[in-house]
């Protein structure tokens, strides 16, 4: 009988970086490429506020992967509502690596991302005022590894 080791390496929480895009930017999602001019936008969130929490079940028509990814920023401004406003609309495609150097697209160009958000001013001084971004992506195939 032969052992197969999944845990080589450290093993470390979070997310490193993350990337959004609109669909109609892509000619191709596997490999992905952009359309000319086009290229991801990459989002800077508060490092110790980004997860994925990936799950897959067995449903009537086959296997569902659900991910959901949660990401904060430190305070709400205009320009933050106009940027991820323009993602209500399932129009979105999601790229992120996690702390373990593991890459992932969220997303096809039929399929896109759910975008929500969620802001808090807080109800003293003394609280963060916050805004919180949540995407999630329910699929029958898993996220594409890159």
């Amino acid at each position: 009988m032969s052992s197969i080791s999944f845990s080589e390496g450290g093993n470390v929480g979070g997310i490193l970086n993350l990337f959004l895009q609109h669909f109609y930017c892509f000619t191709s999602l596997n490999p992905v490429t952009f359309k000319t001019g086009y290229g991801w936008s990459e989002m800077e969130f508060l490092p110790e506020s980004a997860q994925c929490k990936y799950t897959a079940t067995e449903a009537d028509n086959g296997t569902e992967h659900n991910y959901t990814l949660a990401f904060s920023f430190n305070k709400q401004s205009e320009p933050m509502y106009i940027a991820f406003a323009a993602y209500l609309k399932r129009s979105g495609i999601l790229m992120f690596t996690d702390n373990n150097g593991l890459t992932q697209v969220l997303g096809t160009l039929k399929n896109r991302v759910t975008v929500k958000m969620e802001g808090d001013t807080g109800s003293t001084p003394t609280n963060a005022n916050d805004f919180k971004v949540t995407v999630t992506w329910l699929s029958k195939d898993p996220a594409q590894v890159v």
